[in-house]
């Protein structure tokens, strides 16, 4: 009898943190940066990944930015900025995520620049870098430190020209994103936030506000019932990403009503 030959294991982590997407973002941070110690990065970096699983990752790359770049925040967050990509495709409609090996830029922002002095280039610098990927984890560290400012931020985000940034103000402040902080916010204080958004033309963002209203109605069942019938009424969304939308936020509601009349 033959043997089966054995299908090695995929793991996500391997294959969205690698060898070849730290080189990348040495090499884009030696780019704008000559005095970078890329070699020495690299292999500080790879050094650990066998050991570490996704999230771990993530936060070992920001540690090893911290110990590389200058001691000075601004000028290290100033240095990422400059580092960073070409922006993502802003003529998609959905299902450009980005790439994942750019999260440590955002969790570097969290770790390292959260105090108040540095708040507003910190601000600046997730708005960049959720153009590349999503800056939705850390910015819930911003809210949470200083609120009232992060949510002014969020809300001109919320008219932002890219897509991206619009999605930021929605994801980031949801009431129970998954594997994201708690955030301070009560849930109303992002109504402004929706209202600018449920109309949006892309699906990222509109897949965004439902997920958001969603969150809301295991709290507030009757608010989320309210908010869509207001944005039906008002005409300003095609009726199909209504429907969606609709469909979308109420998927929790309508499987608990399922389960109660079945």
């Amino acid at each position: 009898m033959s043997k089966e030959k054995k299908i090695p294991k995929f793991y996500l982590k391997d294959r969205l943190f690698h060898k070849d997407n730290v080189t990348r973002i040495a090499r884009e941070i030696r780019n704008v940066y000559k005095d970078f110690d890329s070699n020495n990065f690299i292999n500080d970096v790879m050094d650990k990944f066998g050991d570490l699983e996704l999230k771990q990752r993530i936060t070992h790359i920001s540690d090893m930015l911290y110990k590389y770049l200058p001691s000075s925040y601004e000028r290290s967050v100033k240095i990422i900025i400059k580092a960073l990509p070409d922006e993502l495709d802003k003529n998609q409609s959905d299902g450009d995520y980005g790439d994942f090996i750019y999260a440590g830029y955002s969790h570097f922002v969290q770790a390292y620049g959260l105090d108040k002095k540095h708040l507003q280039i910190s601000l600046l610098a997730l708005e960049e870098i959720t153009k590349r990927f999503s800056a939705e984890y850390a910015i819930r560290h911003f809210i949470n430190n200083h609120q009232d400012i992060t949510l002014d931020k969020m809300l001109e985000w919320s008219k932002n020209d890219n897509y991206h940034v619009r999605r930021l103000a929605s994801e980031g402040s949801r009431p129970r994103l998954p594997w994201g902080i708690k955030t301070s916010l009560v849930y109303t204080q992002t109504e402004a936030i929706l209202d600018n958004l449920y109309y949006d033309s892309k699906r990222y963002v509109t897949r965004s506000v439902a997920n958001h209203l969603n969150d809301i109605s295991k709290i507030d069942q009757a608010f989320v019932i309210q908010k869509l019938t207001e944005w039906e009424k008002s005409g300003t969304q095609t009726l199909k990403e209504m429907e969606f939308i609709k469909n979308h936020s109420l998927r929790t509601l309508r499987r608990k009503a399922k389960k109660l009349y079945a």
